[in-house]
């Protein structure tokens, strides 16, 4: 009799525990903002929030001013004379089965050998979600200019791949300008994961 009540509540534990870890619900990882900050953009792949107060471009509203493989941007509604803060997500070939760092690697080498007065600022780890499960990204803050009469912008990148497709989301400021708050672009940023 003990053995058989010890096997009914083996049996009992078992399917509780079961139960209680179920991987049929993907585990929502990543940093997630306050709703009544940051609003939730969810694309093809992806998903990303934003200031609440800024300006949602989709792709069929974004012009010849930004890269044409973008698959979103987002606008301050702060205008300055000289530049409006940006976040976008745009959409690459990355290398086949190329995990985040590598393809992280490749976008920032390909940023040192373009832009102008290229300088990184900040390097670092950061954790978010790829299809569900647990990754790792690199977030980089740093300088430069597209051409030499341009002013310096300052850039926060994060980057992320699965299969052959690579993710950049970008935010870009002008560093002089007080009234920005780099703080609100690395949180997006941050909240940045692939479905």
């Amino acid at each position: 009799m003990k053995k058989f009540a010890l096997l009914l509540l083996s049996l009992f534990l078992t399917l509780t525990l079961s139960g209680c870890f179920s991987t049929e619900e993907p585990v929502d990882l990543g940093l997630v903002l306050p709703t009544e900050n940051y609003s939730f953009y969810k694309g093809e792949g992806f998903e990303i929030q934003y200031p609440i107060d800024w300006v949602l471009l989709e792709k069929k509203d974004i012009n010849a001013k930004f890269k044409e493989n973008l698959e979103v941007a987002f606008m301050s509604n702060f205008k300055d004379l000289f530049f409006t803060p940006v976040i976008t997500v745009e959409k690459t070939k990355s290398q086949a089965n190329s995990d985040n760092q590598v393809f992280a690697e490749s976008v920032i080498n390909k940023n040192a050998a373009t832009l102008i007065d290229y300088n990184v600022i900040e390097k670092q780890t950061v954790s978010t979600s790829v299809n569900g499960a647990p990754a790792l990204a690199t977030l980089v803050v740093f300088e430069g200019k597209e051409k030499l009469q341009d002013d310096k912008l300052e850039y926060i990148q994060i980057y992320l791949s699965k299969a052959e497709v690579g993710y950049i989301a970008t935010g870009a400021y002008d560093p002089t300008d007080n009234k920005i708050e780099p703080e609100k672009i690395v949180d997006s940023l941050r909240t940045f994961k692939l479905k």
